[in-house]
């Protein structure tokens, strides 16, 4: 329901090895809280760090150089294998 949070007293510490999954049930946050990290969505309150460094205040060539450092992969898209040639 629009403005109502989408997400409460998430406070997740990565150490920033290996793979990370984020599951749970339908509506519960999982989309917006990778949208929050990739910097993708801007929320409206707390903040997002990244290595210690808040991404809001980050300058915009320095935030880009910090998104592409983080890999999502979103449910609803295909993956393709970029080596793989048409024939």
């Amino acid at each position: 329901m629009p403005g109502n949070p989408a997400l409460r007293g998430i406070d997740p510490d990565v150490d920033g090895r290996g793979i990370i999954a984020v599951i749970g049930p339908s509506k519960t946050g999982k989309t917006t809280l990778i949208r929050f990290i990739n910097w993708l969505a801007e929320p409206t309150a707390g903040q997002i760090l990244w290595g210690g460094i808040e991404l809001a205040r980050l300058p915009k060539a320095r935030l880009r150089e910090t998104q592409h450092t983080i890999s999502v992969v979103f449910q609803e898209y295909n993956l393709v294998d970029a080596t793989e040639r048409p024939r």
